[in-house]
């Protein structure tokens, strides 16, 4: 896909209203005025009002991130925001890409890539296997796409749902301590927002407005944040308050080979005629695919912040986000396993075979033929989504000079929301013949033939009305915490960490729809009588020959078309393959001394996390000794829901 980001955003409003620092962007002394100058020739003494000289920008950040590195006992990288909003990349996951050993990735299952990356990943391991935390606690995440939503993505976090604007620190731990919060197999990413005692000046205010330009839908949408934070005089109690509303227009256009590489059956009519091609592979489902997505992302933070004294403060913390994602997938393809491949006809001589794989064919039209040689799926999914959100109240005791406490304790949510899926699937170019030839590791060149303009050769019959809905997945965490640290003051020994924890981590589907057709869904006089097309330079931009033109329905005329053709009876209808619930209830408990010396730093400790887990999903027959059913009523068949229990402690780091 391709973007331009035209940066139009900057700074319109930055009101720091209090009188105090002068600002220096590269050196460590301020240029003093003429009206200075003048004085000092006249005579006058050397002007005292100047208290202090803050250096702000990249060099700043730069500094504040090596000195956090220096001062960790273990391998961490920092990434400091130079400025309000101002990480070095709009994206969090594309910022974290700088770093040596961070990987990240534009989705987590088979959504495939967009312009804003979504996952993070250490050191070439599933994002699964990371853990994202802010503020140093776990935060629940969503999925606004639906595969996302109904597999596995472990622990990782949706970052489609953190804009930079809330970022003042990225710390990543590369590796473990006792005292971290466990679950961050090959390492953690802390985001550390701002605090409202943190800002110099008493009033900050700042709006930013920006434009992000994407070429290929050729549509500019608006950037909008803003942040206002108020602190008393005497430093005892601040206000922060900071809001979001982001939209961007993706769209992309490319090749997928659906069902991947098929194997040719030895005893298939194509083998039969060809003795030569038994065993051989070929490209199932290859198809040209145009997809389009408005994101709308809004949410903001606040926080609230008091210290009545130097030995105490107490901080509370709210964030919530939220993506808007509705999407449209079109992909017309060639369909091998059901149209030539099984047909068997019509293949010409001259086709090629290397390493197993049949490389290059050309498939004749066969006249009279009742066999679609393509497919073609429409797929809109409005009110598709996902959503983030905590509170957390965070407390700071100095008990004594070498004595402190820190408490937390709070809750997080996560959604993602799938309601409805309005899909046609219809078989085309009936008898019409196809081709194809690989370039290599390139896009493939294909054709299908056939009138792909006009929906006139479509066939329902070889066609289905599918798609899962009434998804609302929920990613939910409790947590308290109470962390203590003692220092000393004398000999390589520095300070003792010691602490407890609980969290009550729950992820779930609870319920699903499978939709399939009804009605008089096949009778053409049925179907919307206009149409769309693909970009006339659809193929161009691929740099291959391809179907060009191709037609679609607009969502709104699908949505009208499910609306009478598709049952979506909640049980009827109920698919129960994709429910789920998984239950964590984890203790925890550590302890860890820490140690340095002339250019030397250590640390030895040991966690002991206690862990309840209860893990509940679907089968069509008893898995486990607490199990209910068999459930009756869906159309897929009677099913029983088995509930997994477990109980066990470790040690960490191990």
């Amino acid at each position: 896909m391709s973007t331009r980001k035209t940066l139009l955003s900057a700074s319109i409003l930055a009101a720091l209203l209090s009188v105090g620092s002068a600002w220096a962007a590269d050196s460590g002394t301020a240029p003093q005025t003429d009206q200075q100058t003048s004085n000092k020739k006249a005579g006058d003494k050397d002007v005292q009002n100047l208290a202090a000289v803050t250096v702000t920008g990249i060099r700043a950040s730069e500094a504040g991130s090596l000195a956090l590195k220096k001062d960790s006992v273990v391998h961490v990288d920092v990434v400091t925001a130079e400025d309000i909003g101002k990480l070095p990349a709009k994206n969090v996951a594309d910022t974290l890409q700088r770093l040596p050993g961070v990987n990240i990735s534009s989705s987590s299952a088979s959504e495939g890539g967009f312009d804003e990356n979504d996952r993070v990943s250490l050191r070439g391991t599933n994002p699964s296997l990371t853990q994202t935390l802010i503020n140093g606690h776990n935060v629940g995440t969503g999925d606004w796409f639906v595969l996302s939503q109904v597999q596995t993505v472990g622990r990782s976090v949706s970052y489609t749902l953190l804009p930079s604007e809330i970022v003042s620190q990225v710390v990543i731990k590369k590796t473990a301590t006792a005292k971290d919060v466990e679950g961050g197999t090959a390492g953690t990413v802390d985001i550390i927002t701002r605090k409202p005692l943190e800002f110099a000046k008493p009033v900050t205010a700042e709006v930013a407005v920006g434009g992000v330009y994407s070429s290929l839908p050729k549509e500019t949408k608006p950037q909008v944040s803003g942040l206002f934070n108020w602190k008393n005089d005497a430093d005892t109690f601040g206000v922060l308050v900071q809001g979001f509303y982001e939209e961007r227009s993706l769209q992309r256009e490319g090749q997928e080979v659906v069902n991947g590489f098929q194997t040719i059956a030895a005893d298939s009519p194509v083998a039969q005629a060809h003795p030569d091609l038994a065993g051989v592979r070929y490209p199932d489902l290859l198809g040209s695919v145009l997809f389009n997505q408005t994101r709308k992302r809004t949410g903001g933070v606040i926080d609230l912040q008091i210290k009545p004294s130097n030995d105490f403060w107490l901080d509370l913390n709210a964030f919530y986000s939220k993506l808007e994602a509705d999407n449209y997938n079109r992909n017309y393809m060639m369909w091998g396993s059901h149209g030539f491949v099984a047909a068997g006809a019509g293949l010409q001589d001259g086709y090629t075979v290397k390493n197993g794989v049949l490389t290059s064919a050309t498939w004749d039209a066969v006249p009279g033929s009742n066999t679609a040689y393509g497919v073609y799926d429409q797929i809109s999914r409005p009110g598709a989504g996902s959503e983030t959100s905590y509170v957390a109240l965070e407390a700071n005791w100095n008990a004594t000079d070498h004595l402190t406490f820190n408490g937390q304790a709070g809750t997080t949510r996560g959604k993602g929301n799938s309601p409805v899926q309005d899909v046609i699937e219809l078989g085309t170019a009936v008898g019409a013949g196809a081709s194809w030839n690989m370039n290599g590791l390139d896009p493939i060149d294909w054709n299908l033939g056939g009138d792909n303009t006009t929906p006139s050769g479509i066939q329902p019959s070889s066609g289905w009305i599918f798609g899962e809905g009434n998804l609302h997945v929920k990613d939910n965490e409790d947590w308290l915490k109470v962390d203590g640290s003692l220092a000393f003051d004398e000999g390589a020994l520095t300070s003792l960490d010691f602490g407890v924890r609980y969290a009550d981590h729950t992820r779930e589907n609870l319920a699903s729809m499978a939709q399939g057709p009804k009605g008089d869904w096949q009778n053409l006089a049925n179907y919307p009588t206009s149409w769309s097309n693909y970009p006339s330079n659809f193929c161009s931009n691929l740099d291959i020959q391809c179907p060009d033109g191709v037609w679609y329905y607009s969502p709104e005329q699908l949505a009208a078309f499910n609306a009478q053709f598709a049952n979506r009876d909640p049980q009827a209808r109920f698919y129960f393959n994709d429910i789920y619930s998984v239950n964590e209830k984890s203790s925890a408990v550590y302890g860890q001394l820490n140690f340095a010396g002339d250019n030397w730093q250590a640390n030895v400790g040991a966690r002991y996390v206690g862990t309840k887990e209860s893990i509940s999903y679907s089968s069509t027959s008893p898995q486990e000794a607490i199990v209910e059913g068999p459930i009756t009523g869906s159309a897929f068949g009677d099913y029983y829901w088995n509930t997994y229990k477990h109980d066990y402690a470790q040690w960490l780091p191990s």
